[in-house]
């Protein structure tokens, strides 16, 4: 793509994002113990290059599936063990931007896949070196969660 397309692409990005942005802060109040106005937003082209530059890595990936009864104690072992980072949910993100949060300490430990966030979280850390991922999805009316762990090597 370039540069007069991607220009292109990040206005009607931004126009859609505040079309949703309300329900992108409920999304976020919903996975996490503080105000939206507390948090650092980043813009696209930021955020589009944190994506970029997290995935040039080599990586080691372990995969693992939750089930949904287990986010809750999956959740309060990665407040424990995940420092500061950025945050991306669903696609609004794409609209929005990513967010970063100091640390993980805010994360709501109750939080629940489906009211406000459909199916996707993506936790990258601040270095870009290692990033966690939950997908949350519905099988023969089953529903799972998918950890995603990278890690630079």
């Amino acid at each position: 793509m370039n540069v007069v397309q991607y220009k292109k692409e990040l206005l009607y990005r931004k126009a859609k994002g505040k079309i949703i942005c309300e329900s992108y802060k409920a999304k976020i109040a919903s996975l996490f113990k503080m105000e939206p106005g507390f948090l650092s937003f980043i813009d696209l082209e930021a955020t589009d290059n944190i994506l970029y530059k997290s995935n040039a890595f080599d990586t080691r990936q372990t995969k693992k599936r939750l089930d949904v009864k287990d986010l809750s104690l999956y959740l309060l072992q990665l407040k424990k063990s995940f420092g500061s980072c950025y945050v991306f949910l669903d696609d609004d993100w794409c609209y929005c931007g990513a967010f970063s949060v100091p640390s993980l300490q805010d994360l709501n430990e109750n939080f629940l896949f489906g009211n406000e966030i459909l199916n996707d979280v993506l936790f990258i850390s601040m270095d870009l070196r290692q990033s966690i991922s939950l997908d949350y999805y519905e099988m023969n009316n089953v529903y799972y969660i998918d950890v995603t762990t990278k890690v630079a090597i």
